[in-house]
């Protein structure tokens, strides 16, 4: 079973629409970007107070502290963030771009051209 398989193995159950489906969604997301982002997600679930429902409770906990009048809206990076923040995800575009090596880019000392090929 890989990483991507135990965190929908983890949010299996939870009702469509439900907070914690949407993190689910989410979480797989994340994931989806990033294989050293889906390992460490599988690997904090098997935790019970990195649950997904307590996830939920990060969230609602801080539309509750952040609310206006009745009410909080909480956009999908927010929410992201804040994702990222309870499992301490780094983000995506902070990881380093993979660059091929100097010596995979050259072919006896001349740049690989593609079209030179067609």
């Amino acid at each position: 079973m890989d990483y991507v398989d135990k965190i929908c193995q983890a949010g299996a159950g939870y009702k469509e629409g439900s907070l914690e489906a949407g993190i689910t969604e989410m979480l797989l997301n994340i994931a989806g970007r990033s294989p050293a982002a889906a390992e460490l997600i599988a690997q904090d679930l098997r935790v019970k107070k990195m649950s997904i429902a307590a996830a939920a409770k990060h969230l609602t906990d801080y539309a509750r502290k952040n609310k206006s009048g009745n009410g909080y809206y909480m956009t999908p990076k927010k929410a992201e963030e804040l994702l990222r923040d309870f499992y301490k995800i780094p983000d995506v575009r902070e990881e380093p771009a993979r660059t091929l090596k100097p010596e995979a880019k050259k072919r006896h000392g001349k740049v690989v051209d593609l079209l030179d090929f067609l």
